[in-house]
């Protein structure tokens, strides 16, 4: 999650990784985050080590469970990911979550990350859809799956 100045979430990004492994994360970093930013957590052993190594900043969040979620670099991001879940346990409860999890989770950001523009949401989806040329059925069995 990128945030502002005064620490409000800008924009937020939502990828599901194949596991907590240092070779997994560096994947992820050198895809996701920019050169030389600041990386917070939660101090997994992964991130200290990965994330230092690519040049990032990176801070442990200090306290343990309720005293971390509370942190000013973690409040909103456990504010944003408490109501993805809830969304995603209301609207795909009877569907496989690791099957389709990239998928899901893209929606989710992709509309956060146009919440103050609600009346382009539809446009912005429509213009997006007729841009990309469509994919076969056996193209998207394709599409890798995590979690198993």
């Amino acid at each position: 999650m990128e945030v502002t100045p005064e620490n409000r979430p800008r924009q937020l990004v939502l990828d599901p990784v194949p596991g907590f492994t240092k070779q997994a994360l560096r994947a992820w970093a050198q895809t996701r985050l920019h050169p030389g930013c600041h990386v917070y957590s939660d101090g997994t052993s992964a991130f200290a080590v990965t994330l230092t190594a690519l040049g990032h900043v990176h801070t442990i969040l200090p306290g343990k469970r309720r005293q971390a979620t509370e942190q000013p670099h973690s409040r909103w991001l456990n504010v944003i990911l408490g109501n993805v879940k809830r969304s995603l346990d209301g609207a795909y409860h009877a569907f496989h979550f690791f099957k389709h999890a990239p998928r899901y989770l893209a929606e989710a950001a992709w509309r956060f990350n146009r919440r103050y523009r609600l009346d382009a949401l539809v446009s912005c989806l429509l213009a997006a859809a007729a841009r990309r040329p469509g994919w076969s059925e056996r193209q998207l069995r394709q599409v890798p799956v995590y979690g198993r």
